[in-house]
């Protein structure tokens, strides 16, 4: 299969699909950890960086979403005659 290079810079196959480069990291961690990861790796079959990459990957996709987003409606404007909190509800509420 050949790759090519489009015009963002970014490697492609024939068909246009992007190929995921892969870049080295250097990371410090505790040895009982590492030892640990890597007898879980080998009894996975896979290597110790495709075992960190999947368990990364997980953590980024299943990333909850930030707070504001998860409480945004939530929340309903108390009754109140107070200037200033009429000023603030105008300006974030409104």
């Amino acid at each position: 299969m050949h790759t090519y290079t489009n015009i963002r810079g970014r490697r492609v196959s024939e068909d246009g699909r992007d190929i995921a480069m892969k870049q080295k990291v250097t990371i410090s961690m505790d040895s009982d950890i590492l030892s640990a990861a890597r007898r879980d790796a080998h009894a996975k079959g896979v290597s110790l960086s495709a075992l960190i990459e999947r368990s990364l990957k997980d953590v980024v996709e299943t990333e909850e979403p930030p707070f504001t987003s998860r409480w945004r409606g939530q929340f309903r404007p108390s009754e109140r005659s107070d200037p200033r909190y009429d000023a603030l509800s105008k300006k974030y509420l409104q």
